[in-house]
C-alpha cells in the first residue's frame, strides 16, 4: 500500500478539484498551446483541464484558459489541440 502526498489541481473550465493524474496539463509555448503527457512534462507556465470536452470548451469560451496561462492563444488551433487531448485521455 502506497502512502504519500497526492497533488490536487483545479480545472480551469469547471473549477473542480481532482488529483493531477486525472487532469490534462496544458502549457504555452509562444502563441501555441502545448498538451503535455504525464511522462513528459513540458516546462513553462501551465494549467490543468478535465478530460471532458465541456470543460475544455468552457475554458476557451470564458477566457479562463488564456488568463491562467497569462498569454494570448489562438482559439482555433487551441480548440483543436484541446479537444484532441480530451478524446485521447477520456
Amino acid at each position: 500500500m502506497k502512502r504519500g502526498h497526492v497533488p490536487i489541481r483545479q480545472c480551469v473550465g469547471c473549477r473542480g478539484r481532482r488529483p493531477a493524474k486525472e487532469l490534462i496539463r496544458l502549457a504555452i509555448s509562444g502563441d501555441e498551446l502545448v498538451v503535455s503527457s504525464q511522462k513528459n512534462k513540458t516546462q513553462g507556465r501551465g494549467c490543468y483541464v478535465c478530460p471532458d470536452e465541456k470543460c475544455a470548451e468552457l475554458a476557451l469560451r470564458k477566457g479562463t484558459l488564456a488568463r491562467a496561462l497569462r498569454g494570448k492563444i489562438s482559439v482555433p488551433s487551441s480548440k483543436e489541440a484541446l479537444l484532441k487531448a480530451t478524446k485521447k485521455k477520456g
